[in-house]
């Protein structure tokens, strides 16, 4: 049929990058937070207020009763269990006294789209997210949820930032979890390309924990586990051929911006990291039971890694193409690679600072001939 000569017609091209957009994105959510008092506005964008234990709680859960994870999506790690500070904060609420409990705690950062003073001591938030306080918003749920807390009048501190820059966003994120024991690779978990491979992660069998723990917290199995910091660790051994500085600098592995921004970027194929995340978790399951002792599983761990590809590509240089078509080996060469790993581990002295030495990687490199 002909088309009507007064139709426009109007199209866009969708990338990649807009449709993982579109996936991503989070219905429209408007929640109201009631104060103990009307609530301090340093300027149009923020607020600062006290909030009742029981108000709070009400604001942090579901319809049915349940904690809402939606809330604490932005949020760098998930909830910690029963660490020191959590038990700190559990005593602080169990012991009520003349002390209140928002001048013993840090409080709440929350984010929003959009923060609104109403006619109340409330205000009405657009899309929020906490970004810090999860810890202490969990064992307000839990101390809520096991005690009558209406008459309770005790508060706790909240800071509402309305911003829909990401980058502010996450400064914010940032300078709020400084002050806790948070690995640096962490602290970029939000960035898109995380998020992206956790989500192929996910639908292929495998769990990367972007979020600290959550795989934990979800009962995962901790074999099929994928951290930020320890993918970063085999990136850097593979991708860089620096298995020593992977076994070197654990916690401030993803520190180095020069590093990071080669090893965590849109030109690597989701199927690469894919790849290098199965074998890795293979690598870490067949040392766990291997004859070796835990201190040499981890000195060897990234040689090791680093030998798998090299054996299969039959060049040292390994590229992020070159991880995308990596297999798994046998279990047999993975003893041989393995075997002859350790032996040049035991001649150079068999210790950390052997691992964790440049000589060690160009000693291999020598005696496997590329």
């Amino acid at each position: 049929s002909s088309v009507p000569g007064n139709v426009a017609v109007n199209f866009q091209f969708v990338t990649a990058g807009d449709l993982f957009e579109l996936i991503m994105r989070q219905p429209e959510e408007t929640l109201t937070l009631t104060g103990t008092k009307e609530p301090l506005c340093p300027d149009e964008s923020s607020a600062i207020m006290t909030v009742s234990l029981h108000d709070y709680n009400s604001f942090i859960s579901t319809p049915d009763g349940q904690i809402n994870k939606t809330l604490f999506e932005a949020k760098i790690r998930d909830y910690q269990g029963r660490t020191a500070v959590n038990k700190a904060i559990e005593d602080t609420l169990e012991k009520e006294g003349d002390v209140d409990f928002w001048w013993l705690n840090n409080g709440v950062t929350i984010v929003a789209d959009s923060v609104t003073r109403d006619m109340s001591h409330s205000l009405t938030l657009s899309n929020p997210r906490i970004v810090n306080g999860l810890q202490t918003s969990n064992m307000i749920k839990r101390y809520c949820d096991s005690n009558s807390t209406e008459h309770d009048d005790r508060k706790v501190l909240v800071k509402c930032i309305a911003s829909n820059d990401q980058a502010v966003r996450a400064r914010i994120i940032a300078a709020t979890n400084k002050q806790t024991s948070i690995p640096p690779a962490y602290l970029r978990s939000l960035e898109s390309i995380h998020l992206k491979i956790e989500r192929y992660f996910l639908e292929h069998g495998l769990h990367y924990d972007r979020r600290k723990t959550s795989c934990k917290n979800k009962g995962i199995k901790p074999k099929d586990i994928i951290s930020v910091p320890f993918l970063g660790q085999c990136l850097i051994a593979t991708l860089l051929q620096q298995p020593d500085y992977a076994r070197a600098r654990p916690s401030q592995i993803l520190n180095d911006d020069e590093k990071y921004s080669l090893i965590f970027n849109e030109s690597i194929p989701l199927d690469s990291y894919l790849a290098l995340g199965f074998l890795a978790a293979s690598v870490r399951q067949w040392l766990k039971k291997s004859e070796y002792d835990r201190a040499v599983q981890n000195d060897i761990l990234f040689y090791l890694l680093l030998m798998a590809c090299v054996e299969q590509t039959g060049r040292f240089e390994i590229n992020s193409d070159d991880l995308m078509d990596i297999s798994i080996p046998s279990n047999s060469t993975m003893g041989w690679i393995a075997e002859r790993i350790h032996g040049t581990y035991v001649d150079l002295g068999a210790s950390a600072a052997i691992a964790k030495s440049r000589s060690f990687t160009q000693k291999l490199r020598e005696q496997f001939g590329h």
